[in-house]
């Protein structure tokens, strides 16, 4: 087993464990803990360099799961049989967990340490009061259930089922992530009531989802991959554009027809106005048009590329971001009314609520990879006031109603969620596949995600302290 520096990338120590399969640091980064083969655990101190062998009392065969609890004071461990063991670190104590269902495969720790969720081989997880050892809820699932991890507020949790990723409400007796998508999500819009949302699909296909039951409707007749997704304020349509550069108008109760192609290069990204009287679509051959949203006739036309378009929250102007530009229009005479220019491309494109601000996915200077950086720019100045850094390259942006939170979607398959002020992230929630687009629900207490693997939706509970 070896030990690397993150910061570095070098090789700190090499440890010689037979059979070592699971590994788990404490949450101090002071010691690290190797389960493999046989009764024995071994505690790997980080200051002296020192193993300890641990003898887990009725442990035998492989260790097939292990957590370590948030304190850094007990850790959970899953044995072949399916045992569920705790030990404690302080005294070296072992208790036995009677889990009563099929043998354990996986466990889990909510990040207060009150809650433990195992998952277990008839398909089933269980969540568990780690003071008293009594069960508190159980879930059956008809598909494999091979990971699940708990919230911080201890509320909800997820599980990894195959390809899908469930949320679920401790309170509820289903999951409030939608699931059922046979191609990859590229887009996603919510409804002004939050009771619904649409995603554009890979598959041809457009998806209506009831946010409770997570039920939905599928809209037929795009020709190619659909890559855009609007809904108008009212909630009583829906615009979306393929990459055959075809618009379509859509009512909730499925009906819809073409009402535009001008787009040679397909449809990147779709907005409407807050009237309803207009929209912007941006693509390729020309970049950006403004159309008439009733007639579907063209008012203005843009060349170049645009990588995304964003309208403003009054709908008097609207942003584009082209490469290393970011241009802003003034939606009547159609004028580039400001503009400043990115050091490096701008990517995705959010505008705050108030319209004084905005948020860029962009590169860091010298790297031709994926948007890596998100950027938060003063509309008045032109001025970039925050700089929040992404392992993965960010596919979209999406600022919360209240103007407090902003969402990042990534390429690694995560999603973050931002302290507007501070800069710092509250929340991070890591998905099976990359990430395509994001919207937050109109409360700012939601946010649907969709990417490669399908459709999520998380509900967002941030707490006192500033987390979630």
């Amino acid at each position: 087993m070896r030990v690397w520096d993150t910061a570095t990338g070098t090789l700190t120590t090499t440890l010689r464990i037979f059979g070592a399969r699971k590994v788990a640091f404490s949450p101090d980064g002071t010691w690290l803990a190797a389960a493999g083969l046989g009764e024995k655990l071994r505690i790997w101190d980080r200051v002296t360099g020192t193993v300890t062998s641990v003898v887990i009392p009725g442990q035998s065969g492989w260790m097939h799961a292990m957590a370590i609890a948030p304190d850094g004071t007990w850790l959970a461990l899953v044995g072949e049989d399916g045992t569920v063991r705790i030990w404690e670190r302080n005294t070296g104590s072992t208790d036995t967990l009677s889990v009563a269902d099929a043998p354990v495969t996986a466990v889990a720790i909510s990040p207060d340490g009150t809650r433990l969720a195992t998952v277990s081989a008839s398909r089933t997880v269980q969540i568990w009061d780690r003071s008293t050892g009594t069960l508190i809820a159980t879930f059956r699932r008809d598909d494999s259930v091979s990971a699940a991890a708990i919230a911080p507020d201890a509320i909800w949790f997820a599980t990894a089922e195959g390809s899908t990723v469930r949320i679920w409400d401790l309170n509820a007796a289903h999951p409030i992530t939608p699931s059922g998508s046979t191609g990859a999500a590229n887009a996603v819009a919510i409804s002004s009531d939050g009771a619904w949302f649409a995603t554009a699909c890979s598959d041809h296909t457009v998806r209506l989802w009831d946010r409770d039951t997570a039920n939905s409707t599928v809209l037929a007749g795009h020709r190619a991959p659909v890559r855009a997704v609007a809904i108008s304020a009212n909630g009583t349509e829906v615009v979306t554009g393929d990459d055959d550069g075809t618009l379509w108008c859509w009512n909730r109760s499925g009906g819809g027809s073409t009402i535009a192609s001008g787009h040679k290069g397909g449809v990147r990204a779709v907005a409407l106005s807050p009237d309803g009287t207009w929209m912007a679509t941006a693509g390729r051959d020309p970049a950006l048009q403004i159309w008439d949203a009733t007639t579907g006739i063209s008012i203005l036309k843009h060349t170049g590329t645009v990588l995304s378009v964003a309208i403003s929250p009054d709908g008097s102007w609207l942003a584009t971001a082209s490469g290393s530009r970011v241009e802003f229009w003034d939606r009547t005479t159609g004028t580039t009314i400001a503009s400043f220019s990115h050091v490096d491309a701008a990517g995705a494109m959010a505008i705050s609520p108030d319209g004084s601000w905005l948020a860029t996915a962009t590169r860091p200077p010298g790297y031709f990879g994926p948007d890596r950086e998100v950027r938060i720019w003063d509309r008045s100045t032109g001025i970039p006031t925050k700089s929040l850094r992404h392992a993965g390259g960010v596919s979209a942006v999406a600022i919360s109603r209240n103007g407090m939170w902003l969402a990042t979607a990534s390429n690694d398959g995560t999603l973050r969620i931002w302290d507007c002020t501070s800069g710092l992230v509250v929340t991070m929630i890591r998905t099976d596949g990359r990430l395509t687009s994001c919207a937050w629900t109109p409360d700012s207490r939601g946010i649907a995600v969709v990417g490669e693997r399908g459709t999520y939706f998380y509900e967002f509970r941030p707490g006192t302290s500033g987390h979630s």
